[in-house]
């Protein structure tokens, strides 16, 4: 859950859901978002 709020507080910034939106695949999209979001690994917490 903590991933998720963190995403819902940087999401809100428009420069972030840009890059979100203009991500080419889910794989760069999920690489964006990890990166983000400081973790090692974009499924670590599923």
């Amino acid at each position: 859950m903590q991933v998720f709020s963190q995403l819902e507080r940087r999401l809100m910034h428009e420069e972030l859901r840009k890059s979100v939106m203009g991500s080419a695949s889910s794989d760069s999209l999920m690489r964006f978002l990890a990166g983000e979001l400081n973790t090692n690994s974009p499924q670590e917490s599923c």
